[in-house]
């Protein structure tokens, strides 16, 4: 079971992630903190949709799968050809 997600508009640890999550309903976005309450009660108000922004959030975490894995490799295999140092600009 998932959890509607709330955030503060300071999210500059994973911003480009949670503004994918804002704009594709996975998340509520909160810009004062005197407005919480009222964006909580609104969830708790009206559990459908609570449960659909949940809903939206588990989907994109699962399309996201892997992401790691599949970018991984063709980094690694770029650094062990040598592409990463000869096209940084740097000493190779």
């Amino acid at each position: 079971m998932g959890s509607a997600l709330v955030t503060g508009p300071r999210v500059s640890n994973a911003r480009a992630i949670y503004k994918e999550f804002w704009n594709g309903g996975a998340a509520l976005r909160v810009p004062d903190p005197v407005d919480l309450a009222e964006h909580v009660a609104g969830l708790l108000r009206d559990p459908r949709k609570a449960r659909d922004q949940a809903a939206k959030a588990r989907a994109m975490v699962e399309a996201g799968r892997g992401a790691l894995e599949k970018n991984a490799v063709p980094a690694a295999a770029l650094s062990a050809a040598g592409w990463c140092r000869a096209n940084a600009g740097g000493p190779t």
